[in-house]
């Protein structure tokens, strides 16, 4: 078959699966970004000290068409960036290049009409209370509030939060309640940080909203975990996921054993006010997020977290000598491959049900579902395949590539659909000239 009939094919089938897709003629678009928070073999090889584009592509038949760059200023690298689907909303922080923890610049681009991108500069806002020690979103009123600042006084602290237009909102413990997780992108390297509930004084009966210095003063979370999946020894219950369907926690992991695979996690179905615990391979496996009723992401394996062990650095350079010269510089760093194994996997909350395949190469991930969609990263190339839902099982005669990019395929995290539109850029707190 000559290159241009199997170009064409390509082409053919994309624009059949979009149209059989019903995203109602929106576009999709991804997000190409690197950040890195591992720990790094210092003045071996590249650090992730370096200023890298971010740039948002739209899928253009097989290529990348380029939409904007993302970056706010020169001399900024990014911190995090959290995609909140549910929400059409991506929160993301840039520090300073040589240094510095607290973001100069926080961007979210809305696509929920349009793309909307919006920047807020700290440094601008004189009622700026200073950070929280990790940004908590929530909904209130359903909009979708980051609590990302905090005054303390008087032996006692306030929270504040910022919307998608950075309005600002004081917040009360109980808002707590309403906290949304959507969990992390497969390969993510870092986050806004980890919230829990948790028994306080050894009192196991009700699980507690930490957010205030008063035992007394402190709300029951209205999601109380059984007696039957409570750990007596540990007090906090981590939340990984929480949306309209379901709730998952897990508790505080104590990495022993290299040989450690397994990690338990508490469900709460919503719908069905029922709870269960299902267990993940590979006790690494925090990296997932949630569509509908399925969990998704990739399996890491636990020899992540003995990083301190002197092994570690020797296997980070060994990885990085052998897949080196297949990333593009210009764009970000090799992963860190220690912890991965090229196998991704697809839980189906309601049964249990648990699918997982080995994709061929170290650097690979699932990105999103869609309808009965899964796409998925291998490498250099974004792929789709359907999911049958009514035998739990993917249908791997539709798997296809959509596009191929070794430049910039390798650092492309997050996908979204969204109207065809251009960007639409503004500061919301630049002072007045």
């Amino acid at each position: 078959m000559s290159f241009r009939i199997l170009h064409l094919l390509i082409v053919f089938s994309f624009f059949i699966w979009k149209k059989g897709h019903n995203q109602n003629d929106s576009a999709l678009y991804f997000i190409m970004a690197f950040e890195d928070d591992f720990e790094r073999v210092p003045n071996r090889y590249q650090t992730s000290f370096s200023e890298y584009d971010k740039i948002l592509y739209r899928l253009d038949a097989d290529t990348l068409a380029l939409v904007d760059t993302l970056n706010a200023t020169n001399g900024l690298r990014m911190k995090m960036l959290m995609h909140y689907p549910e929400q059409k909303l991506i929160y993301f922080e840039e520090i300073d290049l040589l240094g510095g923890r607290e973001a100069e610049v926080i961007s979210v681009l809305d696509y929920k009409e349009g793309l909307a991108l919006r920047r807020f500069k700290p440094d601008w806002d004189t009622t700026f209370q200073g950070y929280t020690l990790a940004i908590v979103p929530l909904l209130l009123n359903n909009e979708l509030v980051f609590n990302n600042e905090r005054t303390r006084r008087n032996n006692s602290y306030t929270d504040y939060g910022r919307d998608r237009f950075f309005n600002k909102y004081r917040l009360a413990p109980q808002d707590f309640q309403n906290i949304v997780m959507p969990g992390f992108s497969g390969l993510q390297r870092s986050g806004p940080g980890g919230f829990a509930y948790s028994f306080v004084k050894g009192n196991f009966s009700q699980m507690k909203i930490t957010r205030t210095l008063n035992f007394s003063r402190m709300p029951a979370a209205n999601i109380q975990l059984p007696d039957s999946l409570k750990n007596y020894n540990d007090p906090h219950v981590w939340v990984l996921i929480n949306n309209e369907r379901y709730f998952l926690g897990t508790g505080t992991i104590n990495y022993t054993e290299a040989s450690d695979s397994i990690r338990e996690l508490w469900v709460y179905d919503k719908r069905r006010s029922s709870w269960k615990s299902i267990l993940l391979p590979g006790l690494g496996t925090s990296k997932f997020m949630n569509y509908e009723d399925w969990l998704y992401g990739v399996i890491l394996k636990s020899s992540y977290h003995l990083s301190k062990n002197p092994s570690y650095k020797d296997s980070v350079m060994y990885f990085y000598n052998k897949y080196k010269d297949r990333y593009s510089k210009q764009y970000g760093s090799p992963p860190d491959f220690v912890p991965l194994c090229g196998k991704l996997f697809l839980c189906h909350l309601p049964t249990n049900s648990l699918i997982i395949w080995d994709a061929g190469d170290l650097d690979a991930e699932v990105i999103s579902i869609s309808g009965h969609t899964v796409f998925y990263r291998v490498f250099d190339e974004i792929r789709a395949v359907e999911l049958d839902e009514n035998n739990l099982t993917i249908d791997w005669a539709t798997d296809r590539i959509l596009v191929k990019d070794q430049e910039r395929i390798p650092y492309v995290h997050w996908m979204f659909f969204a109207p065809l539109s251009k960007i639409e850029e503004v500061w919301v707190n630049e002072p007045e000239k």
